[in-house]
Order: structure tokens, then sequence, then C-alpha cells
């Protein structure tokens, strides 16, 4: 699931105008919340309508 996951985020990284990707998972998913990690995402401190949310940025 994490290359999966990092194809769609270098995907999404090459497309014009995207500039950050969310995603939420359950708040007791950890193998969810380890795969964001792994494909770069970072905790946003937030929590969404189903559970934590995560971001990635594309570098500057």
């Amino acid at each position: 699931m994490t290359e999966a996951v990092s194809a769609v985020v270098r995907w999404a990284s090459e497309q014009p105008g995207v500039s950050s990707i969310e995603a939420e998972t359950e708040p007791d998913n950890i193998a969810s919340q380890r795969v964001l990690e792994k494909a770069g995402f970072v905790p946003k401190g937030v929590l969404g309508a189903e559970g934590p949310r995560y971001v990635w940025r594309k570098p500057a």
C-alpha cells in the first residue's frame, strides 16, 4: 500500500496547481497512518470527519 500511495503522490506532484494533498484515517488505524507517513505525509494536528488528518506538501 505504501508503494501505491507514493505513486499517487508522485503523479499528483507533477500536476499543475497541486501543492498539497490531505488524507484522513480512522483514529485507531495505525497501519494506514504509517503508510501515509512513509509516503511523506505529516500529521496536521486536526481531527477530520473520519479521524486524524495528514497533509503532504509539494517541496518549494
